[in-house]
């Protein structure tokens, strides 16, 4: 199976956020919207990206408390 462009497109936006690379977020930004796709579903592959940074965030808050407590 593959990934239509505009699906491709999200994912880099996704990964764009979580890498924090602005250059790259307006890169990826301008190719999905060139092809169509709408503002709605990249807030929404947006807010994925944040839910799963959050996360991510959690886990090495979690991760460094154990460290420090051995």
């Amino acid at each position: 199976m593959k990934l239509d462009p505009q699906t491709k497109e999200l994912v880099a936006l996704a990964a764009s956020l979580a890498a924090r690379c602005q250059p790259c977020f307006a890169y990826h930004h301008k190719l999905a919207r060139e092809l169509g796709v709408d503002p709605e579903s990249i807030l929404e592959a947006m807010a994925v990206a944040k839910d799963v940074c959050a996360g991510a965030d959690r886990k090495m808050d979690e991760f460094i408390a154990r460290q420090l407590s051995e």
